[in-house]
């Protein structure tokens, strides 16, 4: 894949998601903190947590394989749970993240470790942004084990547990891997050639394959 198609936006977009910034759960929510997780050598991981003044809810979305990995940016298989969270751990991220400083040659993909994109959102008006197209792209990689240590947690799925394990590995937080079952791999097809060769490659083979 291209590294200027590896974007937040399409890699959420590629998880299922209307997009990183873009999203009816973050313009709809009173208080609003997602976490795109780009590990170098483990699938990417998308944290939102989202407050209505009483209560407040983290979900997760882990995709199965590196979309890295993929020819092009494709729909990718995903783990998806969600839980409830304090509020008083939601309070102090927000103020964390909204102080969070520079960090000088930080850029959207990391060779050996783990880079992370964020959005804090209050009542659908951005407040803060970092990532790759940032002049601040620093998210403090404390705050960012604390996150994925507290909503490891709480989550019930396992697979969703596990990836967010491999993650905070990359910020030297040890947690542990829980048994679930191997998931089998799509073989995927990458039709070479203009656009109206593929078009007719792909008729032709659903008329054999149905």
């Amino acid at each position: 894949m291209r590294s200027d198609d590896y974007t937040a936006h399409h890699i959420c977009q590629a998880m299922g998601m209307p997009g990183f910034a873009v999203d009816p759960v973050l313009q709809s929510a009173g208080e609003a903190l997602r976490l795109l997780l780009k590990p170098s050598f483990d699938p990417e991981i998308c944290i939102t947590i989202i407050s209505d003044g009483q209560r407040v809810e983290a979900r997760v979305v882990a995709a199965r394989w590196m979309i890295w990995h993929l020819f092009e940016m494709a729909p990718m298989m995903t783990y998806r749970d969600q839980c409830e969270l304090p509020m008083a751990c939601f309070q102090e991220w927000v103020k964390s993240a909204i102080v969070s400083g520079k960090s000088a040659g930080t850029s959207g993909i990391a060779i050996d470790g783990m880079s992370v994109e964020s959005i804090l959102m209050k009542n659908g008006e951005l407040v803060a942004q970092t990532g790759r197209a940032f002049e601040e792209p620093y998210f403090s990689r404390k705050l960012t084990g604390q996150i994925i240590q507290t909503v490891w947690a709480v989550l019930q799925d396992v697979n969703c547990k596990n990836a967010l394990a491999l993650a905070a590995g990359y910020e030297q937080v040890s947690l542990p891997s829980l048994s679930a079952p191997a998931p089998k791999m799509p073989i995927q097809t990458a039709i070479i050639g203009t656009e109206e060769d593929r078009i007719e490659l792909l008729k032709a083979m659903k008329r054999q394959f149905g």
